[in-house]
């Protein structure tokens, strides 16, 4: 219940009030369950005070300090809450149906299971605050900042969340059906078993986003980015409307931009059913980047061990070569063919340890290698000569590098490759290399400063399989 002296000195106006807060900071008010419509509660400082269960209908606390209050089961249906500051405050159960919370500050604030039909949160801060099992249908968060919030098990069939900040948000069985997400940014975000049936997301970053059971039915997908996706099979993609999509996120002078457009050709559009198709391939395969080139030495140390160890240790699994790509920033990807989603994300884990591995091994042999060996560019594999033969074996499990010798002066040591599955990678420290120079016919092409291999090719995607 609530205290009688506190209820007296809330009667007395709200400069007494806020005179005391400030004279008494230690003592949190306890105006618990209390009809509170017939005061006045502009400009109060109710900071920390006990507010649980109280009815607050279309109240006016515009101005108000509510920062850390307990409002848990309060009934504030239709209340006047703009620019207020309810930061880290509990509103667990309480009702806030057509509420006014227009740039509110609500960030960490506690809506477990709260009542916001038709609220308004235009540009509001919902950082990291916690909205599961909440009802929002209908409800207005274009503009807000929900970044890192926990929206899941939220109702939110036909809530505007136009242009909203959702990075990083737990968005696990919300309901977004018939919802309205144009322009909103997702990226890192978790839609695991999301219902995103009927929903507009043209122009949305889907960037890094978890999309494992979820329900894109009859979605609106056009123009959005759908860079990285963590997706599986059981993703729902019937009657999906996608004329294009893109591949790529970045900043451009703090504004974000998309790029590599699917489908490449700009003069046309996906057709129906084709959207869905490239996200079933995506599927079957990972990818491995390389943001500063290719050493490809190690990169082929590193696969064969790759492709040994997933057939000894997952039950036969084979992983091969899809595609090669060079984007636009300079990253060089290479594109691996996997049975599931599940392998793909054991594949590229697995890969990266042990490509770091063999770096600094082949580093190492280089420092050994002497100036005549550098200059002899014809015991290089020529690159182009590299691409034709990826171009025919796109779909071999069972890469030989003796494979790679395409032509006169074309040549890689298979001495690097024999029984590499059973024979761990020297650790340099431990065991300095004496002579090595047998081992330093990799098949990168040497520049003079530079011993990472930089690509100048004028397509930006190798088509050898699957890309357009």
């Amino acid at each position: 219940m609530a205290n009688p002296k506190h209820l007296d000195l809330l009667e007395r106006g709200i400069e007494i009030w806020n005179q005391w807060r400030t004279e008494h900071p230690k003592i949190h008010p306890d105006l618990s369950r209390t009809d509170l419509r017939d005061y006045n509660l502009r400009g109060a400082n109710l900071s920390g005070a006990n507010l649980m269960g109280c009815y607050l209908h279309r109240v006016n606390l515009e101005g108000a300090i509510l920062n850390n209050t307990h409002l848990t089961g309060a009934d504030l249906s239709g209340a006047k809450l703009g620019a207020v500051d309810l930061s880290e405050a509990n509103l667990s159960l309480a009702h806030l149906m057509g509420a006014d919370l227009r740039e509110a500050n609500l960030t960490r604030a506690n809506l477990d299971r709260t009542d916001l039909n038709r609220a308004n949160f235009t540009r509001a801060h919902l950082g990291e605050a916690i909205l599961t099992q909440a009802n929002a249908i209908g409800s207005y968060f274009s503009g807000a900042n929900l970044m890192g919030a926990d929206l899941s098990e939220v109702s939110s069939s036909e809530a505007n969340f136009i242009g909203a900040n959702l990075v990083g948000a737990n968005l696990t069985r919300i309901n977004l059906s018939g919802a309205y997400l144009s322009g909103a940014n997702l990226s890192g975000a978790n839609l695991t078993r999301a219902n995103f049936c009927g929903t507009n997301l043209i122009g949305a970053n889907l960037s890094k986003v978890q999309v494992l059971d979820t329900n894109f039915s009859e979605a609106i997908l056009t123009g959005a980015c759908i860079e990285d996706w963590c997706v599986r099979s059981s993703i729902v993609l019937q009657g999906v409307t996608c004329d294009y999509a893109y591949q790529r996120s970045y900043y451009d002078r703090g504004t974000l931009q998309f790029r590599d457009r699917l489908p490449h050709d700009t003069t046309r559009n996906l057709a129906p059913g084709e959207f869905a198709s490239f996200i079933q391939q995506a599927i079957e395969t990972v990818e491995l980047s390389f943001d500063r080139g290719i050493e490809w030495e190690a990169f082929f140390r590193a696969f064969h061990v790759l492709q040994e160890q997933m057939r000894a240790e997952r039950d036969g699994v084979e992983i091969a070569i899809q595609a090669m790509e060079k984007k636009l920033d300079g990253t060089f990807a290479i594109h691996v063919e996997v049975p599931t989603a599940t392998e793909g994300t054991i594949v590229s884990d697995l890969f990266r340890t042990l490509y770091d591995r063999a770096l600094p091994v082949i580093q190492e042999q280089a420092l050994h290698q002497s100036s005549e060996t550098l200059e002899n560019q014809g015991d290089r594999c020529n690159f182009m000569e590299f691409i034709r033969f990826f171009s025919s074996n796109v779909n071999s499990s069972n890469f030989n590098a003796s494979n790679l010798n395409q032509s006169p002066g074309d040549r890689v040591d298979n001495s690097l490759f024999s029984n590499i599955s059973q024979t761990p990678l020297p650790d340099p420290s431990t065991n300095p290399p004496q002579n090595q120079s047998q081992n330093l016919n990799s098949i990168e092409k040497i520049t003079e400063d530079d011993r990472f291999l930089t690509l100048d090719i004028t397509d930006s995607i190798l088509d050898l399989d699957i890309m357009d």
